[in-house]
């Protein structure tokens, strides 16, 4: 895959995490990164990041963009436990 072919993947996942946590937690992101994950064997983006104001709460969201749909993912303590105190579960899924 070429580099204009994994820009515009990173391109999709971008707005579609951020309106994940947006829906999801109702919670503003800031995408600091992407890998494309090998794609012999899936076709996934992850998307990597941290709540908005909040460098130390970081997130590492995988993307499907075949399916459009989130695969999976996690969040750091701090992430996990502001979840929690908003009263969200802090699964990925």
């Amino acid at each position: 895959m070429n580099e204009t072919d994994k820009q515009a993947l990173f391109n999709e996942a971008d707005p579609f995490a951020v309106d994940y946590f947006k829906e999801k937690f109702n919670i503003e992101i800031v995408i600091t990164d992407h890998k494309l994950l090998p794609t012999m064997a899936v076709s996934e983006v992850s998307v990597i990041g941290h709540v908005k104001g909040h460098e130390d709460q970081k997130f590492n969201l995988t993307y499907d963009y075949k399916k459009n749909v989130v695969t999976g993912g996690s969040v750091s303590r701090e992430f996990s436990q502001a979840l929690k105190d908003k009263g969200f579960d802090p699964d990925m899924k």
